[in-house]
């Protein structure tokens, strides 16, 4: 199952806690007559169909990851056809211009002065904390009552029930487990939307089509992917590319944290802290155990690449922050993913303008800027000494830009 999970970059938010009002899916008719109102429909139905193209095949494939590749490919094409017409401004647009990449080391109280959180606001609650004892004491309870009221023996009443929550691991997945704890904890399924958001919006920005997002618990366990609980497949080939052949660019690891990151990014900035996730967390520890042995990634970098991953994701959240309110509103709708990424981009404009810079093309023109002016002063100085004045003059000349020089870099890269 994980295997599957860092294969397909599937981002899964399991036990997200609290839940709230029941998801109402519409109708599909009055979905897309909805986001036609806003959104460019036409632009929804390309993306459903490429989306529809690279479902996963219903059948397993043994060869070594090349067809999964060839899919991941497709659908990654089909995005940045779409992105070349100008049809998703946001795709990418933030692929290369994170808002704060330095510094890369962020101990917890570099990360609070940067994102004004504390590194717990961003920790998944543990398992079996307050909230699942006070679910558990309750199913006790109730569980208590129905044996009296039935007149049979309570061991006998709880071990069919414990029977039949084995079965439910191994037969739904944990379905109804997850669907019982949406009937139980109001907010469950607003959390869960909000989650799933994160990883969405984040994913667009930094370039990783989106090939579904799965809410419900039936078809999260009819795609296969998910274990009867909510989820977000994106896809990154260079990941991908890179997991199959044994070499991972610190580029793919970066972005992989960023998006792995955004469902407890998203909880953190609503909540001030996270309510669940703890599934996402697993998934970055495990895939950054998994190189060279642990001996690169040891628990102190794991922890501190987290907390990078977590300030980064929250940042693009908080600068799309209009942009992600219409893609929750549109996701509790029950849209499409196609009608998802439509949303997002009919929110672009009145956030940034229809001809306005989106905040990732304003960080690379700065950049860019940047280099061009450092550029220029390394260039070499055309001078030709004369004398021993001028020879003076043309050493103090060439002092004063390597200063110039050091400059430009301390206000590049403060640290």
């Amino acid at each position: 199952m994980l295997l599957t999970f860092l294969l397909t970059s599937a981002v899964s938010a399991v036990r997200l806690a609290p839940p709230s009002s029941r998801l109402s899916v519409l109708p599909r008719r009055e979905r897309a007559s909805i986001v036609a109102l806003a959104a460019d429909a036409s632009l929804a139905e390309a993306v459903d169909s490429a989306c529809a193209r690279a479902a996963p095949p219903r059948v397993g494939l043994d060869d070594n990851g090349e067809t999964e590749l060839r899919i991941q490919n497709e659908l990654l094409s089909a995005y940045a056809a779409l992105a070349s017409q100008g049809r998703l401004r946001a795709f990418g647009s933030c692929a290369g211009a994170l808002p704060a990449p330095e510094p890369r080391e962020l101990p917890p109280e570099a990360q609070f002065q940067l994102t004004g959180l504390p590194t717990k606001a961003f920790a998944p609650p543990p398992v079996n904390n307050v909230a699942d004892l006070a679910v558990g004491l309750t199913g006790a309870g109730l569980l208590a009552a129905a044996a009296l009221v039935l007149q049979v023996d309570y061991r006998l009443f709880a071990g069919g029930i414990g029977a039949a929550l084995a079965a439910d691991r191994i037969l739904f997945k944990g379905l109804l487990a997850e669907g019982l704890t949406r009937a139980v904890r109001p907010g469950y399924a607003s959390t869960v939307v909000k989650h799933e958001a994160g990883h969405l919006l984040v994913a667009v920005l930094l370039g990783c089509p989106i090939q579904n997002v799965v809410l419900d618990p039936i078809a999260a366990l009819r795609d296969g992917r998910f274990g009867g609980v909510a989820g977000t497949v994106f896809f990154d080939p260079a990941l991908g590319e890179g997991m199959r052949n044994g070499r991972l660019s610190r580029e793919s690891i970066d972005r992989f944290s960023v998006i792995v990151m955004a469902g407890l990014a998203a909880e953190a900035m609503l909540n001030g802290k996270a309510l669940g996730g703890q599934s996402d967390e697993q998934s970055l520890v495990a895939l950054l155990a998994s190189l060279d042995g642990g001996r690169t990634w040891n628990l102190g970098r794991i922890q501190n690449q987290a907390r990078w991953g977590a300030s980064q994701a929250l940042l693009l959240l908080r600068e799309h922050r209009p942009v992600y309110d219409a893609l929750v509103t549109a996701l509790e709708s029950g849209c499409t993913v196609g009608e998802a990424i439509a949303t997002i981009e009919a929110a672009v404009v009145p956030t940034f303008g229809r001809n306005g810079e989106l905040p990732g093309e304003t960080r690379r023109r700065k950049l860019r800027s940047a280099a061009a002016e450092l550029s220029d002063l390394v260039a070499p100085a055309r001078v030709v000494p004369q004398n021993g004045d001028a020879a003076a003059a043309a050493v103090s000349q060439i002092a004063e830009r390597l200063r110039a020089i050091d400059r430009r870099l301390a206000e590049l890269d403060p640290e």
